[in-house]
């Protein structure tokens, strides 16, 4: 069975963190998985969720003033470019924002992913469930949603990383936002020098052999790792397209961190060589019951997996100790004027 909040988990109103936690910049990259660096990336995965709010003019994260969501990390105002589709009869596209960290001196840039929030995203989840060639990648297959909707603004995202003459780039997002960042990961890994990057509640999105070809980058000595946070039975991590050679994708690139509640609990770290034998796997594996590795068709995902996802879906929204509300403080939004702020 699934853990109760009382257990792993603080009660889902437990409170955001102090904003000096997330204001300044974030160190160089390290071996070692950095719990102050995580925080900040997540108040950046956050921020993202005030482009799905009605009301929320982009603008304002162009200035970098968008409530408190940014004012959890520095960014420096003007560098801030939303990129995606916001006209809703038009494909779908990624969503998110490319910036410059504080001071802009560093030429230190991020590039956060915007996760889940409405239909045109749930049909890109649906899309992911069905692998596609990736190219310039020997045999890899990723899935079809994630791979439209980041080649969609993948030529903005690099125009102005170098518009902004980035020297190394990070990369983060939540949910959805976790996979797009990872396949961006892979791309931009070969154009740009990368710095640690974090991501969280991220799916499966690619075989065996995107993940062999992504961890084979991260290996070189130029390279910066990515840390793939997971928090108790989030069912996201565990989902993934399908095919009839590998069944349920269930191999992740980088290095996964798992919480199985409270940070001040304490984490396990696996690589992606034996995260199958430990870390959130084994631990979904035990709570729930189910082995996703028996999985081989949609059908059956939507059914054995829809309905332990359904059991578990307050462990994807909540993470360090922080969940992504869905009461409404964060973001400003525009009619309600300055004072008025939405999301995490």
């Amino acid at each position: 069975a699934p853990l109760c909040p009382g257990q792993g988990m603080p009660a889902a109103r437990h409170a955001v963190a102090a904003a000096g936690l997330f204001a300044s910049l974030p160190g160089p990259a390290a071996a070692d998985y950095d719990g102050r660096e995580a925080e900040k990336f997540w108040g950046l995965a956050a921020a993202t969720y005030c482009w799905a709010h009605p009301g929320f003019n982009t603008s304002l994260y162009v200035s970098w003033q968008c409530g408190h969501a940014c004012d959890r990390v520095g960014l420096v105002p003007g560098s801030v470019k939303p990129f995606g589709q916001a006209n809703p009869w038009l494909p779908n596209t990624a969503h998110g924002f490319v910036g410059k960290f504080v001071p802009a001196i560093d030429g230190r840039c991020v590039v956060a992913f915007k996760g889940s929030t409405g239909l045109k995203d749930a049909l890109t989840n649906v899309a992911s469930s069905s692998p596609a060639a990736l190219d310039g990648c020997v045999g890899c297959r990723v899935g079809r949603g994630f791979k439209d909707t980041y080649d969609a603004v993948s030529g903005d995202i690099k125009a102005h990383l170098r518009h902004l003459g980035c020297q190394s780039v990070a990369l983060t997002g939540h949910s959805l936002g976790a996979g797009q960042a990872t396949l961006a990961l892979f791309d931009l890994q070969r154009d740009f020098r990368m710095e640690a990057s974090y991501t969280f509640g991220g799916p499966a999105i690619g075989n065996r052999a995107f993940r062999d070809a992504l961890d084979a980058a991260l290996a070189s000595p130029a390279a910066a790792p990515l840390y793939r946070v997971v928090n108790g039975t989030d069912p996201v991590p565990h989902s993934g397209p399908l095919d009839a050679a590998e069944g349920m994708y269930v191999h992740h690139p980088g290095t996964e961190v798992f919480f199985r509640g409270r940070v001040a609990d304490g984490y396990e770290t696996c690589s992606s060589s034996n995260a199958l034998s430990g870390c959130s796997y084994r631990f979904f594996k035990e709570r729930t019951g189910l082995d996703v590795r028996t999985i081989t068709t949609l059908a059956d995902g939507v059914w054995r997996l829809g309905l332990v996802a359904l059991l578990n879906l307050e462990y994807h929204t909540f993470y360090l100790d922080q969940k992504l509300p869905d009461a409404e403080r964060n973001c400003i939004v525009q009619e309600q004027g300055a004072g008025a702020v939405l999301y995490p």
